[in-house]
């Protein structure tokens, strides 16, 4: 009992140990990223507050709208619109810009039919219970016309060996 709390105690320390060096590494490393090269002195402390301010500063800075829709600074101003790479892709294929342009927009249309008004325009819970009851039903009435049909082919089969047995073995008379 007394090696096992001795034990785990000592895997805690080294555990610790290990977590405050790979702490002191990753800060080094970060601080290499930032351009932060041990500065000495008090100015240089200031100097690596500002560039770690700088830094932040721009991961939290507001976007561009139009970048982050894809669009270039220039349409927002009502420049000719750029192509997406749909219609580049497409006009490297062969397709002609009017070809490239109506399959893009087909795309499109299919993308907002199939996938983000379905997703966004749910139906009720009830409606969608009702259509699955109607899929249940319907795959029933398939199921038990399969059924019937392989009956009647079941007795029609029965019948002709029935007739076939008789003549195809016509005795001793025969």
């Amino acid at each position: 009992m007394v090696n096992i709390k001795k034990a785990f105690d000592e895997g805690l320390e080294n555990l610790e140990k290990g977590f405050a060096q790979q702490v002191k590494t990753s800060a080094k490393a970060v601080a290499g990223q930032v351009g932060n090269t041990q500065p000495s002195g008090q100015q240089g402390a200031v100097q690596a507050d500002q560039q770690t301010e700088e830094v932040v500063n721009s991961f939290y800075a507001p976007s561009n709208p139009n970048e982050a829709h894809g669009l270039s600074p220039q349409q927002a101003e009502g420049d000719v619109k750029e192509p997406s790479q749909f219609v580049k892709d497409q006009i490297k294929d062969g397709k002609t810009p009017e070809e490239a342009v109506k399959l893009e927009a087909l795309r499109q249309k299919l993308h907002q039919e199939e996938y983000y008004i379905p997703l966004t325009e749910r139906k009720p819970a009830e409606e969608e219970e009702e259509q699955e009851k109607k899929v249940e039903e319907q795959e029933k009435m398939q199921d038990l016309q399969e059924e019937e049909q392989k009956k009647k082919q079941d007795d029609d089969i029965a019948l002709k060996q029935a007739q076939q047995k008789t003549e195809k073995f016509p005795g001793a008379s025969g």
